[in-house]
């Protein structure tokens, strides 16, 4: 092997490990790890570097020179992969750190100043070589081992320890970084040369297979974008050739290293220009349909803002991304309250992706979002739910996750890059904005309609009344002139009417008063029901309440043809409002009536039982045989505007109204079934009075 061999060898590896650190560096400026491997690298392409420029020199006292910066270099080396290490774990320990550090005077000192560590060069077949000083050269070497091997330790309990809060694909960086970074250290074979063996320093081989396994692992599990790298490298590569190329060629052709020198610190001011600018240029071309529908996606946010209805909002959202971006597939889950899990609600999937219907809230995928709130691959999300190049992107309402957007893999197989993340980060907050204003407008619509409810029922009740005195002034007239026939009858008709006649229309008088009777109780009761209370509450008697109870639902109850049972114990004593609680009961036979209103195959049936419950409570419950409650809506009933009727038919204020009532009186009230076409129970325990 000559020398030209061994300088091109160690200085195109030098390159390569150099552009290497100049794209981990890009990839993520702000990143503690990105940065310390950087400089990792970075040392590593020094030491090939100046072994080149070693090999190429011919003056002794160059050749030292520029091995001792070699080797200065790998001095260096265990200090840096200590701090790489320690920015992986998350923590450093400042008494490894101050020993490093001593290696690196200590042994920096003694390699510039003294002859202890290196006393001069050998000259083997193939070149020159730094001679080891048995004085201080075995202890380097223990120092060296010793500060790699515990390198190594911690960055291997660092990927084996389950408690650590690390990705999946954190964790395949890791190994890969770690595999690649114990390959380089078999290039410490090189310091057999140093003791006088003639073994020629491949170092630079395992210098090679170190960006190698990361190629590998860019390619496979996309840790960067492999178009940007490749494009990013190639230009580097091919401008800095000719930087450092170029004076080198003319200095080994002329001899005149002076001027070479010269030519190289111009290109080496002029390069970065020229890198920067080539770059730009070429990747806007590569990169011009990711601009297109980046854009896209940007007035996508801008518009989201102003939809007001939730379900068109995620119409849009899932339509405009699978339309600009073209993805594998597309899917939208949105949280459930009832199942208590985020449900498929939306998606375009091919066949072969058949996803899950539903994700449960406290699943890992779920508190990854919640911890992160924003877009992020599946992979980091340490979830095999979907593929690996999955992009997930989270919505929130008021810090809660709403729901989340899954895009796959690019029609164009394409990962997603950096410029991706912050697009879909923008569309991640819009939407976020826009569910709250959709959420917003909801409540604002229901509360004009409870208002609107709250304003026709206050019109119904002066109705009522009004009509209710309408009515009872005729009633009142009739009764009096009934019994004025009646009398009439009895006393100057008597002589002139048979017996049996004259006790068949007695018989009608009578009957009819009492209709009339009874017709002036209902008017009072619906006069009460109907007239506006200031909601005192007072001792009450529970068959106060029932009494103009029944005289408003019993005649709908006969005309509905419904089996009203009754079991009542008397004497209960409570303290409340009457014109209230008669509101609670008429409510609850408003909503049984409409639940057996369907019965066609089987008798109309409500039962009313009121009874001491403790000595301390009474309990109303009211119960039919109609359709029933569904399970999930149980607990959820009494809430403002949840109705279990069609929305044709109800707009879910009675139960929630139900609620304020009682709970205003110091009771509680729950309902019971067993589910569809099962028949209900409402309840209701109210403290006694003492």
């Amino acid at each position: 092997m000559n020398t030209d061999f061994y300088f091109l060898s160690h200085f195109i590896a030098a390159i390569i490990v150099f552009c290497f650190s100049f794209f981990v560096f890009l990839s993520n400026k702000k990143s503690k790890i990105n940065l310390s491997f950087s400089i990792f690298d970075l040392v590593i392409s020094c030491w090939l570097l100046f072994s080149a420029f070693a090999s190429i020199s011919t003056d002794a006292k160059t050749i030292l020179f520029w091995f001792k910066a070699s080797y200065a270099t790998v001095i260096i080396l265990p200090y840096v992969f200590l701090s790489f290490a320690f920015s992986v774990v998350g923590k450093k320990n400042r008494f490894v750190s101050f020993l490093a550090l001593l290696h690196v005077i200590f042994f920096l000192s003694s390699l510039w100043f003294s002859d202890l560590l290196i006393e001069g060069v050998y000259h083997y077949s193939w070149g020159y070589y730094p001679r080891a000083s048995l004085s201080l050269h075995p202890f380097f070497l223990l120092s060296f081992c010793g500060l790699f091997s515990y390198t190594i330790f911690i960055f291997i309990c660092k990927i084996k320890d389950r408690q650590d809060d690390i990705s999946a694909l954190d964790r395949l960086r890791a190994i890969y970084i770690l595999l690649g970074t114990l390959l380089g250290v078999l290039s410490s074979f090189d310091f057999i040369a140093n003791y006088g063996i003639d073994f020629y320093p491949a170092g630079f081989i395992f210098a090679l297979l170190y960006p190698s396994i990361l190629t590998y692992a860019i390619l496979k599990y996309r840790l960067l974008d492999i178009r940007v790298a490749v494009t990013r490298a190639g230009i580097f590569t091919l401008i800095y050739t000719f930087v450092l190329g170029l004076p080198l060629w003319l200095g080994i052709r002329t001899g005149f290293w002076i001027w070479a020198t010269i030519l190289m610190g111009i290109l080496s001011t002029i390069g970065p220009f020229i890198y920067s600018y080539l770059r730009q240029q070429i990747e806007n071309a590569l990169f011009k349909e990711q601009q297109r529908y980046q854009q896209a996606i940007r007035e996508l946010a801008k518009r989201m803002v102003q939809i007001r209805d939730l379900d068109k909002l995620f119409v849009e959202v899932v339509a405009e991304v699978y339309t600009v971006v073209q993805p594998q597939f597309i899917a939208l889950y949105t949280f459930s309250k009832p199942e208590k899990a985020y449900i498929l609600s939306r998606h375009h999937l091919p066949i072969e992706y058949a996803f899950v219907k539903q994700i449960p809230f406290d699943s890992q995928l779920i508190t990854e979002f919640s911890k992160n709130k924003r877009p992020m691959f599946a992979e980091s999300a340490s979830t095999a739910i979907f593929p690996l190049e999955t992009l997930l992107v989270p919505y929130f309402s008021e810090g809660r996750l709403f729901g989340f957007l899954v895009v796959g893999q690019k029609s164009t197989k394409m990962m997603y890059t950096d410029s991706d993340f912050v697009v879909f980060d923008i569309l991640s907050s819009q939407v976020s904005l826009a569910i709250e204003n959709c959420l917003f407008w909801q409540e604002e619509k229901t509360r004009l309609a409870k208002e609107e409810q709250i304003r026709r029922q206050r019109a119904m009740d002066h109705f009522s009344a009004s009509l209710a005195h309408e009515i009872d002034n005729p009633v009142f007239a009739v009764t009096g002139m009934a019994e004025v026939v009646k009398e009439t009858i009895a006393t100057d008709l008597k002589s002139y009417i048979p017996q049996d006649k004259l006790d068949y229309l007695s018989d009608r008088l009578s009957r009819i008063n009492h209709d009339l009777l009874r017709i002036s109780k209902m008017i009072k009761a619906i006069r009460e029901f109907s007239s506006q209370t200031k909601g005192e509450q007072v001792i009450l008697n529970v068959d106060e309440v029932l009494g103009g109870f029944f005289s408003i639902v019993e005649p709908q109850f006969k005309y509905e043809g419904i089996v009203f049972e009754k079991q009542i114990e008397t004497g209960i004593a409570i303290k409340g409002n009457k014109i209230h609680l008669e509101e609670v009961l008429v409510n609850f036979s408003t909503n049984s009536i409409h639940a057996v209103k369907y019965n066609n195959k089987k008798e109309k049936r409500i039962a009313l039982t009121v009874r001491k419950n403790s000595p301390m409570t009474c309990l109303i419950e009211f119960k039919d045989n109609g359709y029933g409650i569904k399970q999930e809506l149980l607990e959820d009933i009494f809430l403002d505007f949840v109705t279990t009727k069609a929305s044709s038919e109800g707009s879910g204020i009675g139960l929630g109204r139900v609620r304020k009532i009682i709970e205003d009186h110091g009771g509680k009230v729950w309902a019971s079934s067993q589910g569809e076409n099962t028949g209900a129970a409402f309840f209701i325990e109210m403290p006694l009075v003492k």
